[in-house]
């Protein structure tokens, strides 16, 4: 059986209490599981948003650029298990499609 991902989200999700979501995230991990942060955001809105111990514990920081997160990961070759975000609307659609 392979691993479970899973995906958080960071506005509005890891963001509102990041140093939680990072015990969080190092809990999934210990446990065997894939954690990755999947955000709308672009890249540039990303510098210095996330605490370096971050890098220790996830899989890789994935920026969508406003597309739907579960087209952008499938596209990579990742599929994710479990979605926690606090817009679920944005696994399945881009931000035009939403807004």
């Amino acid at each position: 059986m392979s691993r479970i991902s899973v995906a958080i989200d960071w506005d509005g999700t890891a963001s509102v209490n990041p140093k939680l979501y990072l015990q969080i995230a190092k809990m999934l991990k210990a446990a065997g599981m894939n954690v990755c942060i999947v955000t709308f955001r672009y890249h540039s809105e990303m510098e210095g948003e996330l605490d370096p111990e971050w890098f220790e514990v996830i899989t890789g920081l994935f920026c969508t650029e406003r597309q739907a997160k579960d087209e952008y990961m499938r596209n990579l070759g990742i599929i994710i298990h479990q979605w926690w975000d606090d817009n679920p609307k944005s696994v399945y659609m881009s931000a035009l499609e939403i807004w």
